[in-house]
């Protein structure tokens, strides 16, 4: 799997689809007579910059696409696939008087919300992972019966209590479950009799260890597609969900004035000062209103006999001043919601984050002359004008688009604003 450190909600191997690049020349691979790397769409791809200068690299790449993400997400007003918000803090909300001690309640006596910096809520809690099989063992095969085997197959005991194998979650070995190192996309995630079986390509199953070589003097050459020992033969398998049990909501409260000595802390900032630290109170959150992203932040504990949080009365006998909130949130597709795939983002989106990355990226993604052709359609500012350069007609709104004047940053932003919910601005208390 085409990987690098940086997560992204689209995965590399995703993109590569959208653009039209080679699977196993993306994974940085080529056969003899299977993908050769021969011709204009000969060019494999390299883990970094360093490694071939004339080119992209992955971790380039994972940059691009996590900056297209956040910027669609700041105009969206939510992510274009779901992802973890972990420790967000919000002002809790104030009375318009300030003379007035508040109770935590609104004007229509229900308690007082906090509208999330990114709104389609999805869950509250945070992400965790459980261990389901360590080393696992990968079976390679090939289903339509040639030399090569590119099928890879991992079959797994269906975790207790879990019913969607979206849930059962594939990573290299010995990497501890961490999200940058999920093989993504799977070709198929199904639940068959009492296990999991999940399939994926076997050049999304290359060692890792190979994408970080130095070149010599013959330069960086492709990995051996046909070599058994360039693939992974064990996996691990963690469940991967949202944890309710966990706090989705940390309360605090600063010091009172007569906490203070003097009207100030004699060792502020200091170990030990303990009249200047926050009060903190663990509790949880429920949601409001879901596209909108309005939560109401209660303290309370977990009760482990029951399953549910217990609500519970503040620490310190006033309204909170500050909240920190942990929650999964973004848009999913219908056939996510279907159970028809496990990939949750839209292909809309995928494809819009696809446009705007490329247009962030300076070097040439490969020679390929149908995907250079793709690229530089999407690259070209219809804002600049030249001797030689075709005309084009644009207004001002598309000067002022926030994406910038290229064609695929302007078709991403009439996509954008043709769809976002139109959230208010301003100060009312919810």
């Amino acid at each position: 799997m085409a990987r690098a450190s940086i997560p992204t909600i689209l995965s590399l191997d995703r993109f590569a689809a959208i653009i039209g690049l080679n699977p196993a020349h993306f994974n940085g691979a080529a056969g003899g007579t299977i993908m050769p790397a021969a011709g204009s769409c000969g060019q494999v791809w390299y883990q970094y910059d360093w490694q071939a200068v004339d080119r992209v690299s992955r971790e380039s790449l994972a940059r691009a696409i996590a900056e297209a993400e956040r910027q669609m997400a700041s105009q969206l007003g939510y992510w274009p696939g779901p992802k973890y918000s972990v420790a967000d803090v919000y002002r809790y909300p104030r009375h318009h008087r300030r003379d007035v001690l508040g109770n935590g309640l609104n004007v229509g006596g229900h308690p007082k919300s906090v509208r999330l910096k990114r709104g389609k809520f999805i869950q509250a809690g945070q992400r965790a992972s459980t261990l389901v099989v360590a080393g696992t063992a990968v079976t390679y095969s090939s289903p339509d019966g040639d030399s090569y085997n590119e099928l890879a197959t991992i079959t797994v005991a269906l975790p207790a209590g879990v019913t969607d194998p979206c849930e059962v979650k594939v990573y290299f070995a010995g990497k501890g479950g961490a999200p940058a190192w999920e093989v993504r996309p799977p070709i198929s995630k199904a639940v068959i009799g009492a296990n999991v079986v999940a399939t994926f390509y076997a050049w999304q199953l290359i060692d890792p260890d190979l994408w970080g070589r130095f070149p010599n003097t013959d330069g960086l050459q492709a990995i051996d597609l046909n070599a058994a020992a360039v693939y992974e033969t064990t996996v691990d398998v963690y469940r991967e969900f949202t944890d309710f049990s966990e706090v989705s909501a940390k309360l605090y409260w600063e010091p009172q004035a007569s906490s203070f000595i003097n009207g100030i802390c004699s060792q502020c900032g200091g170990d030990g000062c303990e009249v200047c630290t926050l009060t903190v109170q663990d509790g949880c959150i429920h949601v409001r209103e879901v596209l909108g992203g309005w939560v109401v932040p209660t303290a309370g504990s977990y009760d482990t006999d029951t399953g549910l949080w217990t609500q519970e009365p503040w620490t310190l006998c006033r309204e909170p001043d500050l909240v920190k909130l942990f929650y999964l949130s973004g848009d999913q597709s219908d056939e996510y919601l279907n159970g028809e795939t496990c990939e949750a983002m839209p292909e809309e989106w995928a494809r819009l984050v696809a446009m705007l990355a490329v247009c962030k990226l300076e070097r040439p993604l490969c020679s390929c002359k149908q995907v250079q052709t793709l690229v530089a359609e999407w690259r070209t500012d219809i804002a600049r004008a030249t001797a030689d350069a075709d005309s084009y007609g644009y207004t001002d709104e598309i000067l002022r688009n926030p994406f910038g004047t290229r064609k695929g940053e302007v078709q991403a932003w009439k996509a954008v604003f043709g769809t976002a919910e139109r959230r208010v601005k301003g100060g009312a208390v919810g």
